[in-house]
């Protein structure tokens, strides 16, 4: 069932993305593992092979058996889980996925850090040019921005005694250098036709439960790859809600 998938996919992807998509998600015997991870952060590569192994990954549980009662994803993983939920057909989701990764590899560079501290206490250390990204845990949230700004911002951090470290993105993802990114993404959002979802799953920009209302709307999944990814608020909702075994 993941072969089965990852092939569908990659048959969809190469004309939109000029490669064989599986090239970078398995080893090639001619490259080493740090060429690959090189190659991966080409946010348009890396977006689309995240989407199709975690498509993948769960259409494998999936075929086992294991259906899921309600869903999460970060970032790219909620489109992941809107096009299980049926919000979006698959071939959609991948041409979306693939002008995302496309239009925010083609906005200027930019800098991503993770840091040990909830969002109200990174914010008070940000400077101009620099905000919250994510919050992905109680005391775990990542800042992202220009470098210069992100400079300024860590020798802050320095001084405060704040742990963090600096991630290997190409880009300052969910964060006002995406602006163009989302505005011209949704001339590709206004093309899908959107359903509503069948298996609940987390919007991770309001974090809290997706409504068919939103999850139909493209000014939403546009604006997706620019807002704040609110993982530890969908997580507790979920928490909230169900009893949850998570996988």
């Amino acid at each position: 069932a993941f072969a089965e998938w990852i092939d569908r996919g990659a048959a969809l992807l190469g004309p939109l993305i000029g490669r064989d998509i599986r090239d970078f998600i398995r080893l090639p015997q001619n490259d080493t593992a740090e060429e690959l991870a090189e190659a991966l952060r080409d946010t348009q590569i890396a977006q689309p092979a995240l989407f199709l192994v975690e498509y993948a990954t769960a259409k494998l549980w999936m075929s086992r058996g294991l259906m899921p009662d309600a869903m999460i994803g970060h970032s790219v993983g909620e489109f992941v889980a809107a096009t299980l939920s049926g919000t979006m057909r698959f071939e959609d989701a991948l041409r979306l996925v693939a002008a995302r990764g496309r239009l925010m590899q083609d906005q200027p560079r930019g800098a991503m850090v993770s840091v040990r501290a909830d969002a109200e206490t990174a914010a008070a250390h940000l400077t101009d040019g620099v905000e919250i990204a994510a919050v992905n845990a109680p005391k775990l949230s990542v800042i992202s921005g220009t470098f210069e700004a992100m400079d300024t911002t860590c020798a802050a951090l320095d001084a405060a005694g704040i742990a963090y470290s600096r991630l290997h993105t190409s880009h300052a993802f969910h964060s006002a250098m995406m602006d163009e990114a989302a505005q011209s993404l949704e001339e590709e959002t206004a093309k899908v036709q959107y359903g509503p979802a069948t298996i609940p799953y987390i919007s991770c920009v309001s974090g809290d439960w997706q409504t068919d209302a939103q999850g139909a709307s493209p000014a939403y999944w546009a604006r997706h790859c620019r807002d704040a990814v609110r993982f530890a608020d969908g997580i507790q909702a979920i928490a909230r809600d169900r009893q949850p075994v998570y996988i």
